[in-house]
């Protein structure tokens, strides 16, 4: 089973990146957006695979797909003007950071023995 403080860790950590790299493209450092962004997508990958090897969370293995498949695209996107090139990332992030957003409140909801207080 996992724990709360894993999820609460997951979900604020992914909160904060995406944050980050919201704000800085707010205040115009298109290239220093890309960091968070990518600490990001590694953050959720490493989180991804944790969650499907260990946990048997089935419905990681597609983010898992699409994020295997973003990186071997990785030359096309990189070419796209502006801020086309972070669209497909920036749409895996959210999606995965729903997908931990459901689990966390699955989690939370889930009642507790006295010994896991």
């Amino acid at each position: 089973m996992v724990s709360e403080s894993r999820m609460k860790i997951d979900l604020f950590a992914q909160i904060t990146l995406i944050a980050t790299t919201l704000l800085l493209l707010l205040i115009g450092q298109w290239a220093a957006a890309a960091y968070p962004l990518v600490i990001l997508l590694i953050w959720q990958a490493l989180s991804a695979l944790e969650l499907f090897f260990a946990y048997r969370h089935r419905r990681r293995r597609y983010y898992l797909f699409i994020a295997a498949a973003a990186a071997a695209l990785l030359p096309l996107w990189t070419a796209l003007p502006y801020l086309w090139g972070y669209l497909p990332f920036v749409l895996m992030a959210a999606w995965y950071l729903f997908e931990t957003a459901c689990d966390f409140l699955v989690v939370y909801r889930r009642p507790r023995s006295f010994w896991d207080l």
